[in-house]
């Protein structure tokens, strides 16, 4: 009769991804496929700059694998939270990904710039970019079809923008 080990089961289990909004939690969807348990934390009209994270969050968060977030202050209430989460594990500000110079100077706060980076597809695709080898360093085992998945899902994102940008200049 054989048995699993316990590092057996862990790479048979599926990653446990939290993400800070539905929109992040889409495009994760999109990149991991059935590979992996996604969830978003707030739902649809939810505002992110005033959200407070619940006792529920809170677990959820910390018994997640990977946590993805906007970042630029989208999550505001939270920053502190998701600020100590990544000293511990694996926590993946996508905004980081995109050049500020590509960013809109947010004129409310000096210094600061607008975190709604998905209103432009193709700043949204830079984002998302890093995520393949963001998920891979909680499991290298599925980097390939990360890649394949994000290289697809980019490819609809791209048409998407050319498509956006045909209606706009016509």
């Amino acid at each position: 009769m054989g048995s699993c080990s316990k590092s057996d089961e862990k790479n048979n289990e599926k990653l446990n991804i939290v993400c800070t909004t539905g929109m992040i939690a889409d495009a994760v969807k999109n990149i991991v496929k059935n590979q992996a348990n996604v969830e978003a934390l707030m739902g649809p009209g939810v505002d992110p700059h005033l959200y407070k994270a619940t006792h529920g969050d809170l677990l959820k968060l910390q018994d997640a694998d990977i946590i993805v977030y906007n970042g630029l202050f989208l999550e505001g209430k939270m920053g502190d939270i998701l600020n100590k989460l990544s000293k511990k594990k694996n926590v993946v500000a996508i905004a980081e990904n995109v050049p500020s110079s590509s960013l809109i100077n947010n004129s409310s706060f000096q210094g600061a710039h607008d975190p709604h980076i998905w209103f432009d597809v193709s700043l949204w695709n830079r984002a998302l970019a890093i995520l393949p080898d963001k998920l891979s360093n909680s499991d290298s085992t599925k980097v390939a079809a990360y890649r394949q998945n994000y290289k697809t899902y980019s490819a609809r994102l791209d048409s998407l923008h050319l498509a956006v940008k045909s209606k706009i200049s016509s």
